[in-house]
């Protein structure tokens, strides 16, 4: 049904319909899947900029800009300055941390920069400052290398996260909260054994698909009473970057990995795309498959990708993940000709001859 919903006690919700009709039902169980929103820094002007849900919302009529500032070089900052610029418009990305991409593999940060910069303005450790109207477009101030700096553009995108959205009366629940999201566990339940909370509301994993599959994880555990008959592996959840060029990754990256085992506990294996024919035969060849296996079980650990088809590579490789497969797993299986997935075969082969 189409309407709002409220906690009014630990047990009953208050449900209000779209013409005003309003009820209360009692549950044994909660789902709470209300999702997240675009997240403002706290600056001057900060409500000038658009939003990703501006950008995006079914039947926008924004009109295409000819110079856009992002602020933000997160995997939605630096998406729609890719997606943009290739439409024409003119995008200076300004990001607060030392690298685009904050908290991704290094190298596959440093790949996607090098490719962008040669098509959209890149300023790092940029922290902004405010945004002010300037005639019929806007003024950013920024701070970088100690000193104040500044970017003019006809529209700007304040592309810095996504914060949660708790229905009113949560108090009601007595949820454990971390930074505004709800705790929970590998089965979605949260601190409260009758609350459940999949997707971006409780902050583990922010992606539409992980989503989908957190959903059922939880759905899987209340029809069977509450029992954990599934659970969700937060750490084998693919992450795509949809840029020209493409990015993945799923797992741990090298650096991860050696901090939590012992970097002589760590292998790391690479197939470039120089070498591949399908890469060859389009002409793409920048790019890489980079597998992190623990040495001790040739377990794989984590994947990274970056170049054409990025996207669609990591899919066998969170499976990989899911699985608990090896390098030997990886290496006997056989990949089809000439296709870039024949990149992961040769990668695990390195690992194992």
């Amino acid at each position: 049904m189409q309407g709002s919903g409220a906690i009014v006690a630990a047990d009953r919700a208050r449900i209000v319909a779209a013409d005003g009709a309003s009820r209360e039902v009692r549950f044994r169980d909660l789902m709470l899947a209300t999702g997240s929103a675009p997240a403002r820094l706290p600056i001057l002007g900060a409500e000038l900029a658009l939003t990703s849900h501006d950008l995006f919302r079914l039947g926008t009529d924004l009109p295409l800009p000819r110079h856009l500032v992002v602020i933000g070089g997160g995997y939605i900052g630096v998406e729609t300055a890719s997606m943009l610029q290739a439409l024409g418009v003119d995008c200076t990305v300004l990001e607060f941390a030392s690298q685009v991409l904050p908290g991704f593999d290094a190298e596959l940060a440093a790949f996607l920069h090098a490719s962008l910069s040669q098509r959209v303005r890149i300023e790092l450790s940029a922290q902004v400052l405010s945004i002010a109207r300037d005639g019929d477009g806007f003024h950013v101030r920024y701070k970088q290398d100690g000193g104040e700096r500044s970017v003019q553009g006809d529209a700007v995108l304040m592309a810095t996260g996504r914060v949660p959205v708790l229905p009113q009366g949560i108090e009601h629940l007595g949820l454990a909260l971390e930074r505004g999201h709800a705790v929970v566990d590998e089965t979605l339940r949260t601190s409260n054994p009758r609350v459940w909370a999949p997707g971006d509301v409780n902050g583990r994993s922010m992606l539409f698909h992980s989503a989908v599959r957190q959903s059922l994880v939880a759905a899987h555990c209340i029809a069977a009473g509450g029992q954990a008959v599934d659970r969700m592996r937060f750490d084998a959840v693919p992450m795509t970057v949809f840029t020209e060029p493409e990015l993945a990754h799923v797992g741990q990256t090298a650096a991860q990995a050696e901090a939590a085992l012992g970097a002589g506990a760590v292998a790391v294996t690479r197939y470039d795309y120089a070498h591949d024919a399908r890469a060859q035969i389009y002409g793409q060849t920048q790019g890489f498959i980079k597998l992190v296996f623990r040495r001790a079980d040739a377990r794989l650990l984590g994947a990274q990708i970056a170049g054409m088809d990025a996207a669609q590579l990591i899919a066998p490789l969170a499976l990989a993940l899911e699985q608990r497969l090896t390098a030997g797993a990886l290496a006997d299986t056989v990949f089809p000709h000439p296709m870039l997935s024949e990149g992961i075969n040769k990668a695990a082969r390195a690992l194992r001859p």
